[in-house]
């Protein structure tokens, strides 16, 4: 017999929250808790009510939690649906979480690029290992990768390991011509982010030799490089969190529902 769950969903927000639209957690009988509707106090709140729910004390409800009730300094407000998991439901809600998630190649598995794949593991990202070196790509460096593929890097398609218009694709190889090689293979496909590591001074000789070998200079400008954000990293661990900062940035974007965005709808 599946175990029993309380869902509680955000169904609608005003002015400031943590989460939109759309986020969820589920608290089961065991006491195990999956998702999260943005910590703090309305969390707190809204688990209190899920544990009445599941044990029969109170009945499912929609719950505006207020500013007011909350206490919460961001002082937005949060319209959560709370009722017990249906028959399905919760598998579908799995389902979708799963769907949402983007894959991530990363070529090259050197320091940086396997301190980036233990993060973005972490970071609800599928990460794709790309690397050349058979000593380099392999599981035991790489426990967090989705994928790890080794190969030439010269023939991306032949190994299978191109990205889609939702992937995102980093470019972290052992050296300069191979960075170029990858990227030139990259751009036809139109990742949703690109991003290739390199100083000012390689990124204008890469983007030189991307554009005589036919790619518009629009598309190559539209290349992360240098890659990162402006954190004044240093180790590959600093640099791993710069880049994936980056791409959070990135995936944000992406979003219908803008995590931090202001809704103006008001109470109903």
């Amino acid at each position: 017999m599946a175990e029993r769950a309380v869902i509680a969903k955000i169904i609608e927000t005003r002015a400031s929250m943590p989460r939109r639209e759309g986020a969820w957690l589920a608290l089961f009988e065991s006491g195990r808790i999956i998702g999260t509707i943005g910590g703090g106090s309305i969390e707190h709140l809204v688990l209190e009510r899920c544990r009445r729910v599941l044990a029969g004390e109170e009945e499912a409800s929609v719950v505006w939690y207020t500013k007011e009730l909350t206490g919460m300094a961001c002082g937005g407000d949060a319209r959560v649906d709370i009722h017990r998991a249906g028959e399905g439901e919760m598998e579908s809600l799995l389902a979708g979480a799963e769907a949402d998630r983007l894959r991530a190649f990363v070529y090259g598995a050197g320091h940086v690029g396997a301190e980036l794949v233990h993060l973005l593991a972490r970071l609800d990202f599928d990460p794709v290992v790309v690397d050349d070196r058979s000593g380099m790509a392999v599981p035991e460096r790489l426990p967090d990768a989705a994928r790890i593929v080794c190969g030439s890097y010269r023939d991306l398609a032949a190994l299978n390991a191109l990205p889609d218009g939702r992937d995102f694709a980093v470019v972290l190889t052992h050296g300069h011509a191979a960075d170029v090689d990858v990227l030139d293979q990259l751009l036809p496909r139109r990742p949703a982010y690109v991003g290739c590591i390199g100083s000012r001074r390689k990124a204008a000789i890469a983007r030189d030799e991307l554009v005589s070998r036919g790619h518009g200079r629009d598309l190559v400008g539209s290349i992360h490089l240098p890659i990162g954000e402006g954190i004044l990293a240093v180790t590959p661990a600093e640099i791993a969190v710069s880049i994936a900062a980056q791409m959070i940035r990135v995936r944000a974007g992406m979003r219908s529902v803008k995590p931090h965005g202001r809704a103006g709808r008001g109470l109903s």
